[in-house]
């Protein structure tokens, strides 16, 4: 996916330094999650994670429907999970 991805691939390792050497956790879960629209970013070069883990039935495949709570919550735990990894990616 790197080759179609306008502006190249972002660095993750290096989020805390950029950020004022504080990790923007919110950022980085709203980047993941996809759902919150960042006009200035045009329209988005990965998938709408969130989307796409809110819809998901219990065989991991997507049911094609409105997310309900459960799988809004769970959308919530994979993409927190997420942001774990790249805060853990963070050079010390």
């Amino acid at each position: 996916m790197a080759s179609v991805i306008k502006g190249g691939v972002p660095r993750l390792d290096d989020l805390t330094k950029r950020y004022s050497e504080e990790f923007p956790a919110d950022y980085v879960r709203q980047t993941i999650d996809g759902r919150l629209d960042l006009v200035p970013h045009g329209t988005p070069d990965m998938p709408v994670w969130g989307l796409r883990f809110s819809l998901r039935n219990d065989t991991g495949g997507l049911t094609g429907k409105q997310a309900d709570a459960s799988g809004e919550a769970a959308a919530d735990m994979l993409v927190d999970a997420l942001v774990r990894y790249v805060a853990s990616l963070q050079a010390q």
